[in-house]
C-alpha cells in the first residue's frame, strides 16, 4: 500500500517568515509555503527561485579549466585544425553534441560529430578511436557528455598524435583520464553548481568561448536537463526556464516544431513526454545519426524526413517495449516474483530497450528490476532499476564478486556478469537485500503539501504556477482530499475515464473504471490529486488529476452494507464451480504462518473484516476494499473481492472465509478456504415471501428515477421502513431480472417487463443455502 507523506509543519516563528515572505513577494500564504517548505527560506532565494532564467547565469570561467579548454578551442581555430566532438546516443549527449559543433562553428571551427551507437558502448571505446583516427585524421577531439571514466582510452588517442579533452558531468572514477577536463564535480574549483547534465557542461563552454550569442542555444541545455532527469534546481532551473521562453517564443527552432507535433501547451512536461521520447527512440533503434543530422542540418526538407523517421522509430520502440514487456511478464509468471529483486534474461532482448522495461515492472513491483540481455564472449550486460527508498548502487557494490563491471547511482545503474554466474548475482542479490532491508524500503511513497479542508481554488491554482518549472527534486505541488461520499461517473458512455466529485475539488481520473467501485463505496479515502487550469475556446477551467488514492477500512454500518450488496452481486455475475476443501481455523493459522514467512506472494481474501480479528498475522498487512490497487505481490488483505480479480500471479490463496460462490478465478498454486463466512448468517435472516418483494418494487416504481448509485443508495433515500439487507437483496434481484434499470448513477423501475424471481440466481442461491440450513 503507498504511504502518503505530507510536508512538515512549521513552527509559529518560521510561519511568520512565511507570511512576510508571502506579502513581500505577493503570493498566498500557500504558495509561500511550498517554497519555504523545500528549502527557499531566505528573500534572495524568493527572488531568484521567482526569477529564474539568464540573469543567474553563473560564470562558465569558475569552473575548472575552461580557460584551458577554451584556449585550446581557440587555437585550433587559429590553426585551421581538424576537430572531432565526441559524443552520446541519449538526448544529453545529443542535444551536448549540437551545442558544440554550433560553438565552434561560432568561432570558425567546422567539426565533425562521432556518436557511437548504442550497441558500440557507452563513451570512449578502442574500435571507435580507430575508426576516427583513420578517417578523419583529427588534430583535436573533444568529448561531451562522456569521458570521464575513459583513462586507458584517452591515452590511445595521445598515443595516436591526438589532443583530447573531456567534458562531462558523470561522477569522477577513482583515476582520472591524463587530460584537461571540464567537468562541475571536479574538485578544488569555485563553480558552486554541481549537477549540470552533459549538454548543461557544453552550455556552459560555448558561453566561455561565444559570450551571450551562446544564450541561443539554451534550448538544447534545457531539453537535456530535463531528458536527463536532472534536478530542477539551481542553475538547471535558471536553465529551464530560459529555455522554455525560447520554446515558447515565435522563434523557436523548426527542428523543435516539428518534433512538438503541435501540441498547444510547451512545458517540462511536454519535452519529457513528446520529445525526449523521439530522441531517444533514434539511438534505441541504432540509428542516432538520424538524431543528430535533425539538429544539425539547415535543409527543411532533410529536417522533415529526419523528423518523420524518429516519430517512426518512437511508434516503433513503443511496439517493441510493449513485445518485450509482454515476455518479461510471461517469463515472470513461469518464475515467479517472490524475492526481494526481479532478475530475468533473455538473449534476444535489444539492450537499447531493456531500462525502460525495467523501470516498468520495478514500478509495477514496488522492487529493483534487473533485465539482461546478451553481450557477447559468455557475459550478460544489464540494466538496472529500483524503487525511491532503496539505493540499488550500494546492493550492487556489495556483491560485486559476482559482476564484471557495473555503474551507476542510487536509483539506476547498468550491470555486466557472466552468462554462467547469473544463479549466483541473483542469490547474492537477493541475500543482501534480505538482510539489509525492511519491508518499508519497498512501500511506495507519495509526498503531498497538505489535506485540503477547503475548496481548492483557481486563485490559488495560478499562484502555484508561479512556481514553474517543476521537475525531478522539485516536484509539481500535490494536494489530498479525504471523504467518505464521492459522487463518480464516467467522462462519457463507455469511457474508461472516469470524472470525481468532491466539495474541495472537481477531478478526473484516466483510465479509473475499473475502481469505481471502491471510489463510490462509503469507505474513507484519500484522494491524491495535482490541480491543472486547462483552457478552452479562451475558457479557463480548474481540475484535479487524480494520481494516487488510498483506502481506509474502518468499516463502518454504511460500508457493511456494500461489502453485502457486492457479495450479493457477485453470485449474479459468476459461474461458480465446486469448492475446495475447506479447513479450520486451526488450520488456517497453520497455512498462515508458512505463507507469511515471505514477504510475497500471498492473497488473503475474506467477506467481512470480522475474520481478520481471528488471525492477529494479518494485522499490519496492507488491506483493500474488493480489489488490489497495486498488484506488486506483496502479500495483502483483499476484503469483498471483485469477480475479476486478478491473483494469478500469487503462489498462495488464502479465503479466510468461504465465499458464497466460488469461481476458480481466485487460483494461485496452492488455495486453501476456511469454513466461516459472516454473510451466511446474514442470509439466513432473509424473507423470501414474495409480498415483500412487491412492497419494495412498489416504493422504487412509484418514485420514479431515484439518483442513486446501486441499492444501498436507494436504500437511504427511500428504504428506511425496510431491514437494510432485505431492501438491498431484493433490489439487487431485480437489477439482475432486468426489472429495475442501473444506469448513470440513477435506479428506476423498467416498464412493461415481466421475470419471475426464479430466474434470479441470487434469489436461488440464498433460497438453497436457508434450505440447506434447515
Amino acid at each position: 500500500m503507498k504511504k502518503i507523506v505530507y510536508r512538515r509543519q512549521l513552527n509559529n516563528s518560521e510561519r511568520a517568515e512565511v507570511l512576510s515572505l508571502a506579502k513581500e513577494f505577493s503570493l498566498q500564504e500557500e504558495t509561500a509555503t511550498v517554497l519555504y517548505t523545500r528549502g527557499v527560506t531566505t528573500s534572495e532565494g524568493f527572488r531568484h527561485y521567482l526569477n529564474a532564467g539568464k540573469e543567474n547565469f553563473i560564470d562558465p570561467f569558475l569552473m575548472k579549466n575552461m580557460d584551458v579548454v577554451t584556449h585550446r578551442l581557440r587555437q585550433a581555430a587559429e590553426n585551421g585544425e581538424t576537430v572531432v566532438v565526441y559524443g552520446d546516443y541519449d538526448v544529453d549527449g545529443i542535444c551536448a553534441t549540437a551545442i558544440m559543433m554550433r560553438a565552434l562553428a561560432k568561432i570558425g571551427i567546422k567539426a565533425i560529430p562521432v556518436i557511437p551507437e548504442r550497441d558500440d558502448g557507452y563513451g570512449l571505446t578502442e574500435p571507435l578511436i580507430e575508426m576516427i583516427a583513420e578517417t578523419y585524421f583529427p588534430d583535436l577531439i573533444i568529448t561531451v557528455d562522456c569521458g570521464i571514466s575513459n583513462k586507458d582510452e584517452v591515452e590511445l588517442i595521445k598515443d595516436a598524435g591526438i589532443d583530447v579533452l573531456i567534458t562531462d558531468h558523470h561522477e569522477l572514477p577513482d583515476e582520472l583520464p591524463d587530460a584537461p577536463i571540464v567537468n562541475p564535480k571536479l574538485k578544488d574549483q569555485d563553480y558552486p553548481y554541481d549537477n549540470l547534465c552533459g549538454a548543461g557542461v557544453a552550455f556552459k563552454i560555448a558561453v566561455a568561448l561565444c559570450g551571450e550569442w551562446a544564450y541561443s542555444l539554451v534550448d538544447f541545455a534545457c531539453l537535456a536537463t530535463v531528458a536527463d532527469s536532472m534536478t530542477i534546481l539551481g542553475e538547471n532551473r535558471d536553465i529551464v526556464a530560459e529555455g522554455l521562453k525560447v520554446f515558447s517564443s515565435p522563434t523557436l527552432r523548426p527542428q523543435f516544431k516539428l518534433l512538438l507535433s503541435g501540441s498547444r501547451e510547451i512545458n517540462e512536461t511536454t519535452l519529457a513526454f513528446t520529445v525526449s521520447p523521439r530522441l531517444n527512440a533514434a539511438g534505441r533503434m541504432g540509428d542516432v545519426a538520424s538524431a543528430l543530422y535533425l539538429f544539425v542540418t539547415e535543409d527543411e526538407e532533410e529536417m522533415h524526413e529526419y523528423a518523420e523517421k524518429l516519430a517512426a522509430y518512437n511508434v516503433e520502440r513503443q511496439t517493441a517495449c510493449d513485445e518485450m514487456y509482454k515476455t518479461a511478464k510471461r517469463l515472470l509468471q513461469k518464475k515467479g516474483a517472490f524475492t526481494p529483486s526481479i532478475v530475468l534474461y533473455d538473449e534476444g532482448w535489444k539492450s537499447g530497450f531493456v531500462g525502460i522495461v525495467a523501470s516498468r515492472l520495478a514500478e509495477e513491483y514496488a522492487r529493483p528490476v534487473v533485465l539482461f540481455t546478451d553481450k557477447g564472449n559468455g557475459q550478460i550486460k544489464g540494466s538496472v532499476r529500483s524503487v525511491d527508498n532503496l539505493n540499488i548502487f550500494e546492493a550492487l557494490s556489495a556483491v560485486q564478486s559476482q559482476i564484471v563491471e557495473f555503474g551507476g547511482h542510487a536509483q539506476a545503474a547498468g550491470v555486466t556478469v557472466c552468462l554462467e554466474q547469473l544463479q549466483a548475482f541473483e542469490d547474492a542479490l537477493n541475500a543482501y537485500l534480505l538482510e539489509n532491508t525492511s519491508p518499508s524500503s519497498y512501500e511506495p511513497t507519495v509526498y503531498c503539501e497538505k489535506l485540503l479542508e477547503e475548496p481548492y481554488t483557481m486563485t490559488l491554482a495560478k499562484d502555484l504556477k508561479k512556481l514553474e518549472p517543476f521537475g525531478v527534486g522539485n516536484r509539481k505541488p500535490l494536494y489530498v482530499v479525504q471523504g467518505k461520499e464521492v459522487s463518480v461517473k464516467a467522462l462519457k458512455a463507455g469511457s474508461p475515464h472516469l470524472s470525481l466529485s468532491t466539495p474541495q475539488m472537481e477531478m478526473l481520473y484516466f483510465n479509473g473504471e475499473k475502481f469505481r467501485g471502491v471510489l463510490e463505496s462509503p469507505a474513507t479515502k484519500f484522494l491524491v490529486f495535482e490541480p491543472n487550469i486547462s483552457v478552452f475556446n479562451r475558457k479557463e477551467s480548474l481540475k484535479g488529476y487524480l494520481r494516487e488514492f488510498i483506502t481506509d477500512l474502518q468499516i463502518d454500518a454504511r460500508q457493511k452494507l456494500y461489502i453485502f450488496r457486492n457479495n450479493l452481486a457477485e453470485i449474479a455475475t459468476i459461474d461458480p464451480v465446486p469448492y475446495p476443501e475447506t479447513v479450520s481455523d486451526k488450520e488456517l493459522e497453520t497455512a498462515l504462518n508458512s505463507a507469511l514467512n515471505q514477504r510475497y506472494g500471498t492473497a488473503i481474501l475474506s467477506y467481512g473484516m470480522s475474520a481478520f480479528s481471528r488471525f492477529p498475522q494479518t494485522e499490519n498487512l496492507p488491506k483493500y476494499l474488493f480489489t488490489n490497487n497495486y498488484n506488486n505481490l506483496h502479500n495483502c488483505c483483499i476484503v469483498s473481492p471483485f469477480a475479476d480479480l486478478d491473483t494469478s500471479e500469487y503462489h498462495t490463496v488464502i479465503y479466510l472465509d468461504k465465499p458464497l460462490v466460488y469461481t476458480g478465478k481466485f487460483r494461485g498454486q496452492a488455495v486453501i478456504m476456511g469454513k466461516e463466512n459472516p454473510t451466511i448468517s446474514l442470509l439466513k435472516t432473509l424473507s423470501l415471501d414474495r409480498s415483500v418483494f412487491s412492497a419494495v418494487y412498489t416504493v422504487i416504481r412509484d418514485a420514479g428515477r431515484i439518483h442513486a448509485f446501486c441499492s444501498v443508495d436507494a436504500y437511504e433515500k427511500m428504504g428506511r421502513d425496510f431491514d437494510p439487507y432485505q431492501f438491498i437483496f431484493c433490489v439487487e434481484c431485480f437489477i439482475e431480472l432486468g426489472l429495475i434499470e442501473s444506469f448513470g448513477g440513477t435506479l428506476s423501475a423498467v416498464k412493461n417487463v415481466k421475470n419471475p424471481l426464479e430466474n434470479s440466481k441470487i434469489y436461488q442461491k440464498v433460497k438453497a443455502l436457508q434450505e440447506s440450513l434447515c
